[in-house]
């Protein structure tokens, strides 16, 4: 993980890692977002990602 920007919604990933690892990172921040949103009734919680893989660029978000 490369680091929060200021507003701290966008998270910058460098990920030299397999599918399967990415996967299970999305599986888990999903988790923690979900529990987030369940604890915090009047807050929508969304996140956008920004990752980059070796030669591929994608934008993930999860709410």
């Amino acid at each position: 993980m490369d680091g929060v920007d200021s507003s701290g919604n966008v998270l910058t990933v460098a990920f030299n890692a397999s599918i399967a690892q990415l996967v299970a990172f999305f599986l888990k921040e999903k988790a923690l977002i979900t529990n987030a949103k369940n604890t915090k009734t009047k807050t929508k919680a969304k996140v956008t990602y920004v990752i980059t893989y070796p030669e591929v660029n994608w934008l993930a978000t999860v709410n």
